[in-house]
């Protein structure tokens, strides 16, 4: 209830959800969707990615926006290789839609929610940094259709165990996101945290 009452307030449309734990996701969102759709009178749809472990999906209000065209990208999992699925080696490909709003006028962009690679480790860091360096080639087939891209979900860009090595990967990350064709840019947020653990804020989700 207290997360359906939060989704409501937040008022939005189309959700990107990451670290869907898989065990006991199924009835916990149909419940969530059920006190949605009690508290709305509006039809809501939850797709999770077929990933194993910490699931990612889309939860969206289907009165408002239509979802489509949903699918993994391969290229945002590091360690998936030519001859492997797009769950290999324990990450997650990035899972993308086209959304569409219903309302006139509406938006209508490209959605590609992310949970890339968590670790204190500079192979974590790196593994990370990677996957965002795919950004270019893997949206260049979209932008023929649509030029409004939206990245966004958990970067985990929480450095390799020291504050030094954190603060310069989220400049880092900035700089090379706008350099990836068409230009991302970092929406700033306030207070600049997004995880609260062990008494300290972090920034480590992000909306590009």
């Amino acid at each position: 209830a207290w997360l359906a009452c939060s989704i409501i307030w937040m008022n939005v449309d189309v959700l990107a959800v990451q670290e869907n734990l898989s065990k006991k996701s199924k009835s916990g969102w149909k419940e969530v969707r059920g006190l949605l759709e009690g508290m709305t009178g509006v039809s809501w749809r939850w797709m999770p990615q077929r990933c194993g472990g910490m699931k990612i999906g889309f939860l969206w209000n289907a009165n408002r926006v239509e979802v489509q065209q949903v699918k993994s990208l391969k290229a945002f999992n590091v360690r998936a290789q030519l001859s492997h699925g797009p769950c290999a080696g324990g990450l997650r490909p990035g899972f993308y839609a086209y959304v569409q709003s219903l309302q006139d006028p509406g938006a209508d962009f490209h959605l590609i929610n992310l949970h890339l690679k968590a670790g204190l480790t500079v192979l974590a860091l790196e593994e990370r940094q990677k996957a965002l360096n795919r950004i270019d080639k893997t949206v260049k087939p979209f932008l023929s259709q649509d030029e409004d891209i939206v990245i966004l979900g958990d970067l985990n860009t929480m450095g390799a165990g020291d504050n030094a090595s954190r603060k310069s990967e989220l400049k880092y990350v900035r700089r090379m996101v706008f350099k990836e064709t068409p230009g991302f840019q970092d929406l700033s947020i306030a207070p600049r945290c997004s995880s609260y653990f062990r008494g300290r804020g972090r920034w480590l989700d992000h909306i590009l």
